[in-house]
């Protein structure tokens, strides 16, 4: 079934969406090179695959892989999880997925944000946003959802503008019910750093789809921003609400009282953690601890944020469990920023000796607005201090660089495209990246099983493919008791077995923060898409799903021209030991280039 509107000089027309669409799973395609709306009933196949599952599998299948990112062939995938609308607690995380302009191979990034419930709500699968303008089209455009169907807009009036600004205007002209997902300036510049911004339930543009550039393939397509309205949507279907609801409640029991301390604090509390030993990412990766943690730890900023009237146990969005999220106010009392995450301030932070927290928490503002990846840009001005553009610490020196960004000036352009092209240009051989994208805020030399997933994930350098920490178990017996983070033995398994089990939490659209990368994760996600759908699923289900899913990018990646030799962990990384413990990243090359996902295979 499928029904197609084209909008063209209509522009300001709707798409109707029919009686019996509206009780259906359903793929929204928008087409910006004629302008039309086509809404499609998802196949069967598509009944079980949702978040990351959904846009993995939709890229396999529609985008040529060795396409111009940033042309027309790529598509633009956005899902949200298979349980976002439910009573499941931490289910909207929302996936954005294209072929991205960072590595050149698959990318899928997520965030949290109002948005994936509201789509989730009014049936859809997903957005699938193809093709671009014509070259001569210099307008913006903005993608409008709600519950009688679909509708394109100009969006010319919020070109340019800050993500902050313009998140103001649309809740103002579509009220505070709306879901947003928008682009910053970075975006519009098609910036390989450039995220997909997502507003949480009061609205703040704060959670990024940052990864992989996947604000300049939205960009690419002229389209600035997509506006959801549930309103009126019809309630969640259940095969068997009353069992679904009583397991959820309980769930939710379990996951807060363990994580009392990541509610209080949020993530932060691992700079504190990680200084200790010796695996966070200080002065462009050279150190592994810093000895000014105390100034940007999570005392700190809890102590600021109630001193200055903020909010340190804040959700992003509603039915979270956790709440790891904070409101940062300035020294004026005046809203900052939100959330002030581990990953910024470790790498805007540590890894850039900046031991201000306001001057972070400023960062974070300026790339939240800009629509950047914090985490890429992090590693990025690393890189360039290493140059010796400016000497670490040197906070005038970073905003600096950050007005060459916004002037678009040639040092700016530098900058923008992330570490590892900002190395080439400034001749600096350490850079800490992996098929183009930069590397968290955890050092592989010392939790060498996170090397492992940086290594062999077909997205570049990406902790949340499978985040080796200590105290999380894999699920087959032999990663029960996982190895100490610096033993080289051991790590592949363990790390095969994180990503498997975060592949899960995308599909359901998880917070892998609030239930964790866990066995009992996917025990939970098998009884809840049982009492949904009234199929029956198993554990080793889902076990199978996350399988399937990393091997839908592993394929589209083999297409798109990657071989073994992309699997590998910097050189500095493996020869410079950490001056905080001396240690070297010394799993075996040979080891992470034969990885091939053994033990990977799929059952039926």
């Amino acid at each position: 079934m499928r029904s197609v509107l084209a909008v063209g000089k209509l522009r300001y027309s709707r798409y109707k969406i029919t009686k019996e669409e509206k009780t259906m799973d359903k793929i929204l395609r928008l087409n910006m090179r004629d302008q039309t709306i086509s809404c499609e009933t998802a196949d069967e196949k598509y009944q079980y695959v949702g978040g990351r599952y959904f846009t993995s599998m939709k890229l396999n299948e529609e985008v040529p892989p060795t396409c111009e990112p940033l042309g027309r062939h790529n598509k633009l995938v956005i899902a949200p999880g298979l349980l976002a609308g439910t009573a499941a607690p931490t289910s909207s995380r929302i996936s954005v997925g294209a072929k991205s302009p960072l590595t050149g191979g698959i990318k899928e990034s997520n965030a949290g944000g109002s948005f994936a419930r509201k789509l989730g709500s009014l049936g859809y699968k997903g957005v699938i946003v193809e093709e671009k303008p014509h070259k001569d089209e210099k307008g913006w455009y903005m993608l409008l959802i709600d519950k009688d169907g679909a509708h394109l807009e100009s969006a010319g009036e919020y070109a340019g503008l800050d993500n902050y600004d313009a998140c103001g205007l649309l809740r103002k002209r579509f009220g505070e019910q709306a879901g947003i997902m928008i682009i910053g300036v970075a975006g519009e510049r098609q910036y390989s750093t450039a995220s997909c911004a997502v507003a949480d339930d009061d609205g703040i543009p704060c959670r990024h789809a940052g990864r992989g550039g996947m604000g300049a393939v939205m960009g690419s397509k002229r389209l600035k921003c997509i506006i959801v309205d549930a309103t009126g949507a019809p309630d969640a279907k259940y095969v068997d609400r009353e069992k679904f609801t009583a397991h959820s409640t309980e769930w939710y029991k379990e996951l807060v009282a363990p994580r009392k301390g990541l509610t209080q604090y949020g993530t932060v509390a691992n700079i504190q953690a990680m200084s200790q030993i010796g695996a966070l990412a200080v002065r462009n990766f050279s150190l592994g601890s810093y000895e000014d943690y105390e100034k940007i730890n999570h005392e700190t900023i809890y102590n600021l944020i109630m001193e200055r009237g903020g909010n340190p146990s804040h959700a992003c969005y509603k039915g979270c469990a956790i709440r790891c999220s904070n409101v940062y106010n300035g020294p004026d009392g005046k809203h900052l920023t939100s959330s002030l995450e581990f990953e910024t301030t470790a790498l805007f932070g540590a890894n850039l000796c900046i031991s201000d927290i306001d001057t972070v928490a400023g960062l974070d503002r300026f790339c939240d607005g800009f629509g950047m990846d914090t985490m890429e840009m992090g590693a990025t001005f690393g890189v360039a201090m290493e140059a010796g553009l400016c000497q670490f610490g040197d906070i005038k020196g970073v905003w600096k660089m950050v007005e060459e960004i916004k002037n678009d000036t040639v040092f700016g352009k530098a900058l923008v495209h992330g570490c590892t092209v900002a190395g080439k240009i400034l001749g600096v051989l350490e850079v800490p990246a992996v098929k183009g994208q930069s590397l968290a805020g955890f050092d592989p030399r010392t939790i060498k099983g996170l090397g492992v997933t940086y290594a062999t994930s077909p997205m570049g350098g990406d902790h949340t493919f499978g985040n080796c920490l200590p105290g999380r178990p894999g699920y087959r017996e032999c990663n029960q008791n996982p190895p100490p983070t610096t033993q080289k033995e051991g790590q592949a398994e363990w790390s095969k077995d994180m990503q498997i089990l975060v592949a899960v939490c995308d599909a359901m659209g998880f917070c892998m923060l609030a239930v964790g990368g866990v066995l009992a994760t996917a025990e939970h996600s098998a009884q809840l898409l049982s009492f949904k759908f009234g199929k029956e699923f198993t554990t080793d289900d889902m076990i199978q799903m996350g399988k399937k899913m990393i091997m839908q990018e592993v394929e589209f990646n083999r297409r798109a021209g990657f071989g073994d030799g992309q699997n590998r962990i910097p050189e500095f990384i493996m020869e410079t030991p950490l001056a905080s413990n001396g240690e070297v990243y010394d799993v075996p090359q040979s080891e992470l280039q034969n990885f091939h996902y053994s033990g990977f295979e799929v059952t039926a």
